[in-house]
């Protein structure tokens, strides 16, 4: 059966928030398809907000798109994620039946990343993604505090050091 574009973002999505069920993670959604991500997962004290794609094996890479796109009465449109709109890019790839979890700075810029299954048969290293390197959420040090019971803001740890964010 061909699946339609929507219906493999859902299809992307119910496999990220079970998969993030099986590592531990709490998960809930915004209330609004305008947010600049598709899933908040949580534990005692950590939120991760991630923007979940659908990707095929081909050649031996997932490929996922850093683009968002809509349609309105002015026609299709497409831009790139600003920096801050998302902590990971979470891909799930139907071929591998598995869920990768990309941290948005090693992204931010790029319209597309590639993760590999397999090595590369030249042997190259530099700037190769292996995707057994991307199969658990939070290998990143970017990540949210949960917020203690009456705070509005949660400390935002990069590898910078800490900082605000109104919520």
């Amino acid at each position: 059966m061909r699946h339609h574009t929507k219906q493999k973002a859902d299809i992307g999505v119910t496999e990220v928030i079970a998969d993030l069920y099986r590592q531990g993670f709490g998960v809930a959604t915004p209330m609004s398809e305008h947010a600049p991500f598709d899933l908040i997962a949580y534990d005692d004290s950590r939120l991760y907000r991630l923007q979940v794609k659908y990707a095929k094996l081909r050649g031996g890479r997932i490929t996922g798109k850093l683009r968002r796109s809509w349609a309105d009465k002015n026609g299709s449109h497409s831009s790139k994620y600003e920096a801050g709109s998302f902590d990971y890019l979470a891909i799930y790839c139907p071929e591998t039946d598995s869920c990768y979890y990309i941290p948005f700075k090693d992204v931010a810029g790029m319209t597309t990343v590639d993760i590999r299954i397999l090595p590369p048969k030249n042997k190259q290293v530099k700037g190769i993604r292996l995707a057994e390197e991307y199969i658990r959420l939070g290998s990143s040090e970017t990540v949210r505090a949960a917020p203690e019971k009456g705070e509005d803001t949660v400390q935002t740890t990069t590898e910078q050091g800490l900082g605000n964010q109104e919520w």
